[in-house]
């Protein structure tokens, strides 16, 4: 919602009326009224009274400037990023800023391919800003339309992830907790979690009360950070060695506790 104050002025040349517009433009957009007011009295050639407005609140302030007879108000589109599920996979996903600029995760990897590009066109012009008869040396660029980035995240699944970590959360409060499903026939990433999360629709740049003891909050620790993941390999082991006919289920190893010496075989 934006304003040309000069022209604003003018067309409500009494203070108090002013002052009463003020009033309702400050109550129509919750904000201070000395905000407003500082705005509407502002030398620049036009104001942003409010940005980023729900589509019925921007409805409310056209309808109540016809009523009220407050000229010169008027408003201007703008896009933003829709995360319907809201916070989860928001590490996998990151996020964009109110300028639509990728920050993190997978809209930042791949930006180059979900960001189109502007076509362009070189023209020669004489001093009144003519076009020139002859063609320019430079060839017209055709725009680039975005493309779609599709993934094997599925969505219930990655939901249960999500609300089985939010359990995990609750019980044992951990500084930061995740997780990872794998489909083992293709090796496609079904669900990945990370906890503390955040909500990429309203994200503003503050750290959550909670995160404050995480390290690095809005990184992906599943892909950024190492993890030791101790016995857990001991399994893979035993069913490759198996997979292999090096060993069967009923062999017997004895492992000292030393590296070169399990079971007896290097």
């Amino acid at each position: 919602i934006k304003i040309d104050p000069s022209r604003f002025r003018q067309d409500i040349p009494s203070q108090r009326k002013l002052r009463e517009a003020a009033d309702i433009l400050a109550s129509l957009l919750n904000k201070p009224r000395d905000e407003i007011w500082r705005k509407i009295n502002s030398g620049r050639p036009y104001e942003f009274l409010a940005r980023w407005v729900p589509a019925q609140v921007k409805d409310k302030v056209i309808e109540t400037c016809r009523k009220k007879d407050i000229k010169n108000v008027c408003y201007e589109p703008e896009y933003r990023r829709e995360y319907p599920l809201g916070p989860a996979a928001c590490h996998l996903l990151g996020w964009r800023n109110r300028y639509h600029t990728a920050r993190c995760g997978l809209e930042y990897i791949y930006d180059f391919i979900l960001t189109g590009l502007p076509g362009s066109a070189v023209l020669n012009m004489d001093q009144y800003g003519r076009p020139m008869p002859w063609q320019s040396e430079r060839k017209a660029m055709p725009p680039r339309p975005a493309k779609s980035l599709v993934l094997t995240i599925d969505a219930d699944l990655q939901q249960a992830v999500e609300d089985a970590l939010t359990r995990l959360e609750r019980k044992h409060r951990p500084t930061r907790c995740f997780a990872v499903v794998m489909d083992p026939r293709t090796g496609e990433v079904l669900a990945m979690a990370a906890h503390p999360t955040y909500d990429p629709n309203w994200f503003s740049g503050a750290v959550p009360s909670q995160w404050k003891k995480a390290k690095k909050p809005l990184d992906n620790p599943v892909v950024n950070y190492g993890f030791e993941p101790g016995s857990v390999m001991k399994i893979f082991t035993v069913a490759a060695a198996l997979e292999m006919g090096l060993t069967n289920e009923d062999e017997v190893f004895h492992c000292s506790g030393r590296l070169p010496d399990v079971g007896g075989k290097p």
